[in-house]
């Protein structure tokens, strides 16, 4: 089970995916609150990159991979 604060951001993703999904912006067939989960994991992957891997965080690099993975 996430901590609280990841599940408060997860939560906030899941609104922000039904209101997407709502105007018809996001196409992608998958639970909003599995999808959401995967955006925060995935986004956290890159902004602790230092921690990982030494390079530095990547924003602009999360975006780009999101923005193809959910067809935005």
């Amino acid at each position: 089970m996430p901590a609280p604060s990841k599940r408060r951001l997860i939560a906030r993703v899941v609104v922000v995916l039904d209101e997407d999904r709502a105007t018809g912006r996001l196409h992608v067939d998958i639970p909003a609150e599995d999808l959401a989960f995967a955006v925060v994991r995935l986004t956290e992957t890159f902004v602790h990159t230092p921690a990982i891997t030494g390079d530095p965080p990547a924003p602009d690099r999360v975006r780009s991979i999101l923005h193809a993975l959910l067809d935005r």
